[in-house]
């Protein structure tokens, strides 16, 4: 895929501590988290995803624990219960915003769900990338401010980006008793 920008956004819009609403918090709580971020994008993101977003976050000493849908929904279980269930599941929402993400049912039922979450929890949960020629939603666009990441010029790590918005992975401990990973 010809990916000539892609943007990360960084934060919500502030214009001098003057915007009308809540200030949103920094980060949402660990507590009750099972994921770091689920990952929303149209299958034409797919190999941008898969090469660019999921291997460098999930890699490393802290790695982060993603939901993709082709790899991580369960057969059999509804799609949209799935949605629902694993993006309340998770402390950000990665949008990967391609040209073809709005013809998607299911891309746009994510985007409602994330942004319902967003103004309710009035936390920065959300993560939008735009892929070149990508389509990004007016409603997001008033109100998240963003920052370059990629472009035909300057090489820049989408997945590191990403890490800076993300803080420190959800915390993992090895419970004693069954060897079995559980959250702290």
């Amino acid at each position: 895929m010809g990916v000539g920008f892609a943007m990360v956004v960084m934060g919500l819009y502030y214009k001098n501590g003057t915007h009308n609403g809540p200030q949103p918090s920094e980060e949402p709580p660990y507590d009750g988290f099972e994921y770091d971020a689920f990952v929303s994008a149209h299958d034409e993101a797919r190999e941008f995803v898969l090469q660019s977003i999921l291997p460098p976050l999930e890699s490393g000493p802290a790695p982060y624990r993603l939901c993709w849908h082709s790899r991580d929904f369960i057969p059999g279980v509804p799609i949209m219960e799935q949605i629902a269930y694993t993006m309340a599941r998770s402390r950000k929402i990665i949008f990967v915003f391609s040209e073809h993400f709005p013809q998607s049912q299911f891309c746009c039922a994510e985007l409602e769900l994330a942004m319902s979450r967003y103004m309710r929890s009035c936390t920065r949960c959300i993560l939008p990338v735009a892929l070149e020629g990508g389509f990004v939603p007016e409603e997001l666009k008033k109100r998240l401010t963003y920052l370059p990441v990629l472009s035909a010029r300057e090489e820049v790590d989408v997945a590191a980006e990403i890490a800076k918005v993300m803080g420190e992975p959800i915390p993992v401990v090895m419970d004693r008793h069954d060897d079995s990973f559980v959250e702290e």
